[in-house]
């Protein structure tokens, strides 16, 4: 991949992952599926704020969305870590962190 390449979605990965609401989002969804509402309750934001966490999240392919059936007529939306793609975009900024200090390194002598 050209440095460029890496560079743009190295940047778009640590812009998405930087943000304390999603970093919190995501390390409650690694290990259990929760619902929006969960989610509002135990990080005590407005659910309108994990709505949109969660949109992003969902669009960069971090988050996976399933449902339930509760009861005979109503089903409840659960979101959860897609762990292959978190792994990728982790690796993409290893990657571009890894290229970028090469471009910086100065030789001795």
């Amino acid at each position: 991949m050209k440095y460029e390449d890496l560079k743009r979605e190295g940047l778009a990965y640590f812009d998405l992952l930087l943000h304390k609401d999603r970093e919190r989002i995501i390390r409650l969804l690694r290990n259990n599926k929760m619902t929006r509402r969960q989610l509002a309750k135990v990080l005590k934001l407005h659910p309108a704020v994990v709505t949109y966490h969660l949109h992003i999240l969902r669009l960069s392919g971090i988050l996976g969305m399933t449902t339930e059936k509760i009861g005979s007529k109503r089903i409840r939306l659960c979101f959860y870590v897609n762990e292959e793609k978190l792994r990728k975009a982790l690796e993409t900024i290893r990657k571009f962190t890894d290229a970028f200090l090469a471009r910086w390194e100065i030789e001795e002598g």
